[in-house]
């Protein structure tokens, strides 16, 4: 864990390179679905087109967006939560995260759900999703302002995104929302950091942890009994 504190998260030593260039390349694919309007059922993500070997839309589809307030919010999510990331991790463990996440969502959108699997996916939101987990875990007492009004921690922040996520691609409220790539984008940024043990060890601070430990200690004990009992035996013998 981290013992940076939140005030020193947002807005130091300027735009980090990596978040910049994400930010720029949304900005041109925007600017192309404006000038092209046919990129984005080409790019865009549609599992079954997927399934015929376009696997690029895993890919493309998160730099598209449905409108301008669809990529400012987007936008403004990856700058806010990425930024801090980026500081730490430098630009190209960064981008590779974020990229990554995002195919890990499109690959969660590709379970044949049938509210989800024959719309067409288009935005940064499961790579950003990803992003704002990351930041959750890794500054978990960084304040953060949903709705630029109500105060919550970034874990309970978090927590909140996931539950929503998760509520919504079951109920698939046909809100037009791909929820269900959100919950891709969390579920593969866990599995990103975990891979990297960048999780923190709550086992530790928790009754469940010593428990596990005692567990653990047990089972070692036992075994080392066991062992020495069978030396003797051989010993006498």
């Amino acid at each position: 864990m981290l013992s940076t504190s939140p005030s020193q998260l947002f807005g130091e030593g300027g735009l980090p390179r990596g978040v910049r260039q994400l930010l720029v390349a949304n900005g041109l694919a925007f600017l192309a679905q404006a000038l092209l309007p046919g990129i984005t059922a080409f790019l865009g993500l549609n599992p079954p087109r997927v399934l015929t070997l376009e696997v690029w839309r895993l890919f493309t589809y998160m730099f598209l967006h449905g409108g301008l307030g669809h990529l400012l919010m987007n936008m403004f999510m990856l700058y806010m939560f990425g930024a801090p990331l980026e500081r730490i991790w430098g630009r190209r463990r960064f981008v590779r995260y974020y990229l990554l996440c995002g195919v890990g969502a499109a690959l969660v959108a590709m379970l044949p759900l049938p509210a989800f699997f024959h719309a067409t996916t288009i935005g940064a939101s499961g790579a950003v999703y990803g992003v704002m987990l990351a930041f959750g875990m890794l500054f978990p007492s960084a304040r953060v302002l949903v709705f630029f009004l109500l105060p919550m921690s970034a874990r309970h922040f978090v927590i909140a995104l996931g539950f929503i996520a998760f509520v919504s691609s079951i109920r698939a409220a046909g809100d037009g929302i791909s929820h269900i790539a959100h919950l891709g984008g969390l579920v593969a940024g866990y599995l990103l950091l975990r891979r990297d043990g960048l999780l923190p060890r709550y086992r530790r601070r928790t009754p469940w942890g010593r428990l596990w430990r005692d567990i653990q200690h047990r089972r070692r004990r036992a075994r080392f009994e066991r062992h020495e009992a069978r030396r003797r035996r051989e010993t006498l013998h």
